[in-house]
This record gives structure tokens, sequence and C-alpha cells, in this order.
């Protein structure tokens, strides 16, 4: 069920699924990230100067990766509450 507020069309249904997986998919980014860093940090067959390159860019990555996780999180609760409020208004339509 659609509901109309200011012309726009929203369905509350697809907000909580399309928050749903934003989370599920911020959880897994940040889970392959961190399976990663294990990984890099028990090979111990490769310590040169190619090796600290890489380290640092996988580092700075796992930063971005941290970022946009928490962003996911955050607009996840925010799309859950514009569903939250699209049921109200529907409730309240004759």
């Amino acid at each position: 069920m659609s509901s109309s507020s200011g012309g726009a069309k929203v369905d509350p249904e697809k907000l909580e699924e399309f928050a749903s997986r934003l989370s599920q998919h911020a959880r897994w980014f940040d889970s392959e990230m961190g399976r990663m860093s294990s990984i890099l940090g028990a090979l111990e067959s490769w310590r040169d100067d190619e090796f600290e390159t890489f380290k640092n860019e996988f580092e700075r990555a796992k930063d971005n990766v941290s970022s946009f996780v928490y962003e996911c999180e955050r607009a996840s609760v925010a799309v859950r509450n514009d569903a939250a409020r699209a049921r109200e208004i529907q409730k309240i339509k004759p």
C-alpha cells in the first residue's frame, strides 16, 4: 500500500526492506574487512616494501569501509523512521 504526502508516494514495506538490506550489506562489508584484516595480519611470508605499501592502502580502505558502514546504519535507522511515519499517515488518512 502506498500513501501520498505532498505528492510523494511512499511504500513503508519497501522502505523497511531497503533499510534491512542496507544494514545487512553494511554488516557484510564490515565482516569481510575484519576477515581480510585477520588474514593480512597472519601473513608472515610477505614483509617487504610492497607489503607495507599494500598494508597502508588496506588500512585506509578499512577506515573508509568503517565510515561507510556507520553511514549505512545511520541511513537505515532514518529510513525505518520514515517507514514508521508513513504507516502512521496511512492510518490517519480516510
